[in-house]
């Protein structure tokens, strides 16, 4: 979701870039970064319920705590792409 296509057609409208786009987008990107942040301590704290139970192998654990340290590279990709 983005605000992009909305500011778009306004500024095809009426010729002038939107007031509030810059504002916007600087709000969307805060919040990704949030969302970002708030995904991998959720990674890191499943993989600890992984390790703390019998029910599943103690390699299921370490890999989502490996996978929550290293983050993948279409993970780069998609921020190098919306920055």
């Amino acid at each position: 979701m983005s605000i992009d296509p909305w500011a778009a057609q306004e500024l095809a409208r009426t010729g002038v870039m939107p007031d509030y786009y810059v504002p916007l987008t600087l709000w969307t990107q805060a919040l990704f970064v949030i969302y970002t942040l708030l995904a991998y301590c959720a990674l890191v704290a499943y993989g600890g319920a992984m390790l703390s139970t019998r029910v599943l192998p103690m390699v299921m654990g370490i890999l989502l705590l490996r996978r929550a340290q290293v983050p993948s590279t279409q993970d780069g990709l998609q921020r190098s792409a919306s920055a």
